[in-house]
């Protein structure tokens, strides 16, 4: 009888803990969002194919980054060699791709952390790629050209952002954060002058966090027209 009293109280004692253990959080939601939240952007940025944009992410991963991929924009490098600057949950790394939309190099601060940097390229066919001149056929010309932009600055400091577009067409900025898209009134639509030029200034909060953003510059009627510039905030060096 004795042992009878024990083996129902162990198994009342193993009920009452399983039943007070807690769940295991679904961390495979989250990380599946961000993971199709990169796999766009990159498609988007950089008009890659599916599974062009799979295997550039898990190459990013395998090198070292981690996070959500928030955007990339095409740059030139000091070679006049194409790249995309991408920035990737808090840090930044640079792409050079190859003609077949694969990766040639990745360079993060300098460091090349994959492939080789390709060289400048010095044939020239007169003829011309016909699958280029179809891309281009089917891109649609923005009506933004830019003047001058601030490309980095402090946090606490101006902003300035000089455009070109169509004269009494409506344009408007957006300004994106960590925290999201700046509310400055300064940075209100504006109608494009006589000349078609358009300036935005504002201040940057002090708030803002050090980090790589970006500026769009759309028109009010047509968000396919736009451009799309680089804005970094950065701690002033001291010496």
């Amino acid at each position: 009888m004795k042992h009878r009293f024990v083996l129902f109280a162990l198994v009342l004692l193993l009920s009452l803990f399983a039943g007070c253990a807690p769940e295991r959080p679904d961390l495979g939601a989250s990380e599946g969002d961000m993971r199709a939240s990169s796999l766009s952007c990159l498609s988007e940025a950089m008009t890659l194919d599916e599974w062009q944009a799979e295997a550039l992410l898990d190459l990013l991963i395998e090198q070292g980054m981690a996070g959500e991929v928030l955007f990339a924009y095409p740059a030139t490098d000091d070679a006049d060699r194409a790249y995309y600057h991408i920035w990737m949950g808090e840090a930044t790394v640079d792409v050079y791709m190859k003609d077949d939309g694969s990766v040639a190099a990745i360079s993060k601060a300098g460091v090349v952390l994959y492939g080789e940097v390709p060289a400048i390229s010095e044939s020239v066919d007169d003829e011309g790629d016909t699958n280029g001149d179809e891309a281009d056929e089917d891109a649609i010309p923005s009506t933004i050209t830019l003047d001058v932009h601030t490309a980095a600055v402090a946090p606490g400091g101006m902003g300035r952002v000089s455009v070109f577009g169509m004269p009494g067409e409506q344009y408007k900025i957006k300004v994106y954060y960590a925290g999201g898209v700046s509310t400055a009134k300064a940075l209100a639509p504006l109608v494009a002058a006589e000349d078609g030029s358009l300036v935005w200034e504002w201040k940057v909060s002090s708030q803002v966090k050090p980090g790589v953003y970006k500026i769009e510059v759309v028109h009010a009627e047509n968000k396919n027209d736009k451009i799309v510039l680089p804005f970094e905030v950065a701690e002033e060096s001291e010496e």
